[in-house]
């Protein structure tokens, strides 16, 4: 069966210079229809990607798992002088 899911992800820091490293942190949560809210999805793969604005190409970043109450993160240098928006 399939449930309606969502991803949020948060980067730090904003802006942030070529090179130096950003923190990512995310949780990736499902419908629970029992109780009628979404709640925390663990052991899901998560593939994080980078594209650069204008977008012309996506690059794949790192594939990660989600852990316990679905909570996923990790750190990466930065491709180029990003602000998030």
């Amino acid at each position: 069966m399939q449930r309606r899911s969502k991803l949020t992800f948060v980067a730090s820091p904003n802006p942030v210079a070529a090179g130096r490293d950003v923190g990512m942190l995310g949780r990736l949560t499902a419908a629970d229809r029992e109780t009628d809210a979404y709640t925390g999805s663990a052991g899901h793969p998560v593939a994080l990607e980078f594209c650069a604005s204008p977008c012309r190409t996506v690059e794949p970043v790192r594939s990660l798992t989600t852990g316990a109450s679905g909570i996923t993160g990790t750190s990466e240098p930065s491709r180029g002088t990003v602000r998030g928006g």
